[in-house]
């Protein structure tokens, strides 16, 4: 099971569904060790701001992180239950998603797009992380293009999504 949420429900979501492993990306200002953290290599936190180009107060999401972020999404391999969250769960969490099972499945990004969509219509990729994954990833622009291609606007309420492994293995 994957779970994309919001941090508030964070906690509650990695619990219900025994999350052996965790993506928490906060804001830089909030960088914080949340509750049931670890600092080990199962769980991994990122601190960048929801924003897309630079600005005085914005900290954009650097290559170092994305590339942390591909080394922990091949160590996971996608057989072990997953929590990824942002403040929202709406912007950052699913672009991170993106590129984890981009990462996995190369060869399957607009699927891996539309089925994060589909799961979590709230959700609109941020498109610098994005950007950032497609660059590191060899994409050749397919990954922001199946982005900016299937998410014109978010659609529908806040709050968790969850994606079955079964459905995943489909993309192998």
């Amino acid at each position: 099971m994957i779970a994309l949420t919001r941090a508030c429900d964070a906690e509650r979501v990695a619990k219900e569904i025994d999350a052996s492993h965790r993506v928490i990306i906060c804001d830089p200002a909030r960088d914080f060790l949340h509750p049931g953290i670890r600092k080990d290599g199962d769980h991994l936190h990122l601190a960048f701001n929801d924003a897309v180009e630079s600005a005085p107060d914005n900290v954009l999401a650097t290559e170092d992180q994305i590339i942390t972020l591909i080394t922990f999404a091949q160590a996971w391999g996608c057989n072990r239950p997953l929590v990824v969250n942002c403040y929202a769960g709406r912007s950052r969490s699913p672009a991170v998603l993106i590129i984890m099972l981009a990462t996995l499945y190369p060869e399957r990004k607009r699927q891996i797009v539309e089925m994060v969509s589909a799961g979590a219509p709230h959700s609109v990729p941020n498109r610098h992380v994005v950007d950032l994954g497609d660059r590191l990833l060899g994409c050749d622009g397919r990954l922001i293009e199946a982005v900016v291609a299937i998410t014109p606007a978010a659609r529908g309420f806040i709050g968790s999504a969850f994606f079955d492994m079964n459905i995943l293995a489909q993309l192998r």
